[in-house]
């Protein structure tokens, strides 16, 4: 919305996620939107000179990769760099734990920025913006492209990583909740887990084939095993825990440490209670159909 002198300001949002499969191995990855969410407020005012963008994020400057995020999303919009951008952003996923948390802020980024110049961008579209900067950048080994679909449109997601490509897009029974299990720490870095997953094809290639399929539970039980043993968790009593109070599905998103549950509703706080008293936070989350709002 333009509010003279060139001034604009606008509003995006995009949700957290927990993975069926992670795209490392193979380049295929699945994921399931949840009600966790990022928002971005942005203010977009034109430089009077020079042509460096610059953007502040609560105050401050901000990351290379927003930086990027930010310049991509104006050159989509045919809008130049010549602006400087102060960004509101809030965030309820937890920051580093494998929720989607860097692919929803920068997705609520592009969406807020196209928001100021009256365009609303295709989730597609924000997801390729997302991708490329992360792979660019480097905080991604594959850019999440699957990440960002499922952050920028909800429902749940197949997509091939590598080609910036959907491949199925489906949703969860009713009446099914994710609870989460978040230990402290943050999961390795990018070129750390990049090693780790070497020599998984074959397992990889298997949950794969059973996400595209649509067979998400049993592609989870495949993957979590894959990342389990690459990434040095040991959560199988963890497992059982949930298989004991009723869980449908349990694995690790993304690259952990978290652990998600996917359980019917009525059976969610039995989950709580068996959790209760052990070295993690548990949270209890909603899961988004697509096309869904705040």
């Amino acid at each position: 919305m333009s509010h003279g002198s060139g001034d604009r300001e606008g509003n995006g949002m995009a949700w957290g996620a927990i993975s069926f499969v992670n795209a490392i191995p193979m380049g295929v990855g699945a994921s399931a939107a949840i009600s966790l969410n990022s928002r971005s407020r942005v203010e977009i005012r034109k430089k009077p000179d020079g042509r460096t963008l610059e953007v502040a994020v609560n105050g401050e400057l901000t990351s290379e990769f927003l930086q990027m995020v930010a310049g991509m999303t104006l050159r989509r919009l045919d809008e130049g760099t010549n602006w400087s951008l102060s960004v509101h952003l809030e965030s309820t996923i937890p920051l580093g734990k494998g929720l989607k948390s860097s692919s929803a802020v920068s997705v609520s980024l592009a969406r807020a920025i196209a928001d100021a110049f009256g365009i609303a961008l295709a989730p597609v579209d924000l997801a390729q913006i997302s991708a490329q900067c992360a792979r660019d950048s480097g905080i991604s080994v594959t850019g999440a492209f699957d990440d960002a679909i499922t952050s920028a449109s909800g429902g749940v997601t197949v997509a091939d990583a590598k080609a910036f490509q959907v491949l199925l897009e489906t949703g969860l029974p009713k009446g099914l909740q994710a609870v989460l299990w978040l230990p402290s720490g943050t999961h390795p870095s990018p070129s750390e887990i990049r090693q780790c997953f070497r020599g998984s094809g074959e397992r990889a290639r298997e949950a794969a084939r059973l996400a595209r399929e649509g067979s998400l539970f049993p592609a989870m039980a495949l993957n979590t095993a894959l990342v389990e043993e690459a990434l040095g968790y040991d959560y199988q009593e963890l497992h059982e825990v949930g298989h004991l109070v009723g869980a449908l599905a349990s694995g690790v998103s993304g690259n952990g440490p978290a652990l998600a549950y996917i359980i019917p509703r009525p059976l969610t706080e039995g989950l709580r209670k068996a959790l209760k008293g052990r070295s993690g936070e548990t949270m209890v989350t909603d899961f988004v159909e697509r096309g869904a709002s705040l």
